[in-house]
């Protein structure tokens, strides 16, 4: 590729969007803000911020690459499946096509920086040294929740016996972002920029840090290391036993951890108190029941929760979920199993040709990396995250210059500026709506507690873009009555099957009671017993009785009900 993107130097203007870029990718990891309805959106704007700042470093003719031209149509399937009736919220197929868009703008971004950093070499020493200090500010945040270091304003709060997780609030996500700091500090030591002494202390702190989480995924990850390590035998200054010998280190921090905590009289969740190897299963087992006995184009983008209220009759016992914490399983539910397949082959061909072509140090961190989004990806959701799915989006980049994938379609950078132009207004209107739909929402709240004497001026926010959120308000300040409207009681069977929450799900099976649909309102409540248990479905059972007294349409629907 011989096209000049950027200047050689990365001066002016280049140099303050590089910077704020990189500002907003480590504000991304370390902001403290995590408040309901949506808990990482804080977070995710910046990293939203963070890649639509550095698309405007490009110059020159853009070229785009087969990967890239299938990842931005893959984008638009979201928004296909919403105007074809497959996804019922506006709002769930924006945010999806935003996500798909900008991993998409990720990865064409990270494929030019190369010429804009003058290789791949620096591009990656300066990729990896923000990981690696943002990982660092991670640990020590770790470090005082752990040792009760007491409340902070720029410290989430540690709940009492839970797992360090830093600002991420989430452990495994905290441990992936610190594996990725692990692989920047192997590359900085193959690029000696770190002795290895340094290298040493960093990956043990790191190691440390990882172990506080008790997270089990990344002892998948150092199985992976250690096959990674040995297959790239001769292309890097690694050693195999080096990585044997840190995976052993992990291995017994993590199980020195809980017995330290114990000594120090911490109070700490134990592997038997969250060994749930059982309860993914069963959610796998449901979520390929949901695809075996769904629709052919699947239930929609980021739908999980809708596929599991279609068999929660057939496979009971799963507790409510948003992601199957399984990506393969996640493709297939949202996209139907053959046209998921397909999407799935595709991406398979992609990755095969980076594993054989790559062969330079720089892909083969990449790889190394990448590796572990994918086995994070396998049990969790990773991939809804986009502080962790953009730098691996940048990552797949550099990794495409280095197995030099030809670019097939060539289009002025002019069209790229106004693309992230109109995104850019997007992001501040999504921001601007979320803003008043987290407001609402913790009135809401209050209301539903009765708590304070504020009351709402309008039934739910208005919203364009959020309007899954801004319909779960309106769906809360919605009493059950008599005489609904076909319109209304759809509506409620959208909201409680998108959120199938307990009180959601039985708010709608009293509307379908009141309003003379027993048998549906059956299947409700059988679905509010599978998914929330027998405690919950008991307590609806009581409450349509007492009901029962006041309207007597109520007691078919009683009458129905297994005791």
């Amino acid at each position: 590729m011989c096209m000049k993107h950027f200047s050689s130097d990365l001066i002016g203007a280049k140099s303050i969007l590089v910077f704020f870029s990189s500002l907003a990718f480590l504000l991304s990891w370390l902001l403290p803000n995590h408040s309901p309805p949506w808990l990482g959106f804080c977070q995710d704007s910046f990293s939203f911020l963070g890649v639509l700042l550095l698309a405007f470093c490009i110059r020159g003719v853009v070229r785009f690459t087969r990967f890239e031209v299938v990842i931005f149509f893959v984008a638009f399937i979201s928004m296909v499946q919403w105007l074809g009736g497959v996804i019922w919220f506006r709002g769930d197929a924006m945010v999806c096509f935003f996500y798909v868009f900008a991993f998409f703008l990720s990865i064409f971004i990270g494929r030019h920086l190369v010429e804009g950093f003058g290789g791949s070499q620096r591009l990656l020493i300066f990729f990896f040294s923000l990981t690696v200090f943002a990982s660092v500010v991670a640990v020590w945040i770790s470090l005082r929740q752990w040792l009760q270091f007491g409340s902070s304003l720029w410290v989430v709060d540690l709940p009492p016996g839970g797992r360090p997780f830093a600002n991420f609030a989430q452990p495994n996500n905290y441990a992936s972002c610190l594996l990725l700091g692990l692989v920047g500090v192997g590359y900085l030591f193959e690029r000696n920029r770190l002795s290895t002494f340094v290298s040493c202390l960093l990956a043990f702190f790191f190691l440390f840090g990882v172990a506080l989480s008790q997270s089990r995924t990344p002892l998948l990850g150092g199985l992976f290391a250690i096959v990674w390590v040995f297959w790239a035998r001769g292309r890097v200054r690694l050693t195999g036993w080096a990585v044997c010998l840190l995976f052993a280190a992990y291995s017994g921090l993590f199980l020195a951890i809980p017995i330290i905590s114990e000594s120090l009289n911490i109070a700490m969740s134990n592997l038997s108190d969250r060994a749930g190897g059982g309860a993914r299963l069963d959610l796998w087992v449901q979520m390929w029941a949901a695809i075996i006995n769904g629709p052919f184009w699947g239930y929609g983008w980021g739908q999980a929760s809708v596929a599991q209220t279609s068999v929660s009759i057939l496979y009971p016992g799963v507790p409510i979920t948003e992601y199957s914490h399984n990506i393969v399983l996640d493709i297939l539910v949202w996209n139907g199993l053959i046209p998921g397949a397909l999407l799935l082959a595709v991406a398979a061909l992609f990755f095969a040709r980076f594993v054989i072509m790559g062969r330079s140090s720089e892909a083969l961190f990449c790889l190394l990396a990448v590796g572990f989004f994918c086995i994070h990806s396998m049990l969790e959701y990773p991939f809804a995250y986009a502080f962790l799915l953009f730098p691996i989006g940048i990552l797949l980049g550099v990794l495409e210059f280095e197995v030099a994938e030809a670019p097939v379609l060539s289009v002025a950078v002019k069209y790229v500026y106004g693309l992230v132009l109109i995104s850019l207004v997007v992001l501040l209107v999504f921001v601007v709506e979320y803003i008043r739909v987290e407001e609402d929402y913790r009135l809401m709240r209050f209301e539903s507690a009765r708590i304070g004497t504020v009351v709402h001026d309008k039934i739910s926010p208005d919203v364009f873009f959020l309007d899954q959120l801004g319909g779960y308000i309106r769906f809360a300040r919605t009493p059950a009555t008599q005489g609904m409207s076909e319109g209304d009681i759809e509506f409620m069977k959208r909201i409680s099957h998108r959120y199938p929450y307990s009180s959601s799900i039985f708010r709608y099976a009293l509307a379908l009671g009141l309003n003379g649909r027993p048998v549906e309102a059956a299947h409700e409540m059988l679905i509010l017993r599978n998914i929330h248990g027998e405690g919950s479905y008991g307590e609806g059972v009581v409450a349509l009785s007492e009901m029962g007294r006041r309207y007597p349409q109520l007691r078919e629907l009683i009458d129905r009900l297994p005791k």
